[in-house]
């Protein structure tokens, strides 16, 4: 899988930075990294280009929940921003990623409110980074699933011998936890149902 940054996102206010047209961005790079053989590139520039060249015209569903995929192509992906970053983590298999900048908050009062008591208990004795642990494992998951947060975010247990969990599984479906490093104020997490490799670029 890859994972595709970029800072500086704005959102809204900017369309040429709005998630879908990254997005498009982000799998254009995908199936041109994808491409390693001689003969692959070829079909890039050929069969596929029919896909590629014309990026705008990938459209883009989303779910009951919220989840986006492509209507008419294989490949699974999730998005996540926070502040000035966005993410785009994509690959073959289902994933959900989340990733959130470490900022001021009742971290205690969130995790007594919606977390498991030894959960929550974890958050007072991990304070504000052992919180965002927790929570973007619960987020990444929940996407990975394709649900939204009200669906279950106090039923997903991450906490795993007593530290953040590196699996969980809930509604019948397993998850495997990757954490991944983009800078120090930034806690970054992908559910995937299988252990995979995960290359990091720069979108700019």
């Amino acid at each position: 899988m890859i994972i595709y940054i970029f800072e500086g996102y704005k959102g809204k206010k900017h369309p040429e930075h709005q998630t879908d047209e990254l997005v498009r961005k982000s799998l254009y790079l995908y199936i041109k990294e994808k491409a390693v053989s001689v003969t692959e590139k070829e079909a890039f520039y050929t069969k596929d280009s029919v896909a590629i060249k014309k990026e705008h015209s990938q459209k883009i569903v989303r779910n009951s929940g919220g989840k986006p995929c492509f209507k008419d192509l294989p490949y699974e992906f999730s998005v996540s921003h926070t502040k000035d970053i966005w993410a785009c983590i994509m690959g073959n298999q289902p994933v959900g990623l989340d990733i959130q900048v470490m900022r001021k908050a009742r971290y205690e009062n969130i995790a007594d409110r919606y977390f498991m008591p030894h959960e929550a208990e974890y958050v007072r004795q991990n304070g504000p980074e052992g919180f965002m642990d927790l929570w973007v494992r619960k987020e990444a998951f929940l996407k990975y699933l394709g649900k939204g947060l009200a669906e279950g975010i106090k039923i997903i247990d991450t906490i795993e011998a007593g530290k953040p969990a590196k699996k969980t599984e809930a509604y019948g479906k397993k998850a495997y936890f990757t954490e991944i490093d983009i800078r120090k104020d930034v806690k970054c997490v992908c559910a995937s149902a299988e252990k995979e490799e995960i290359w990091k670029k720069t979108i700019k």
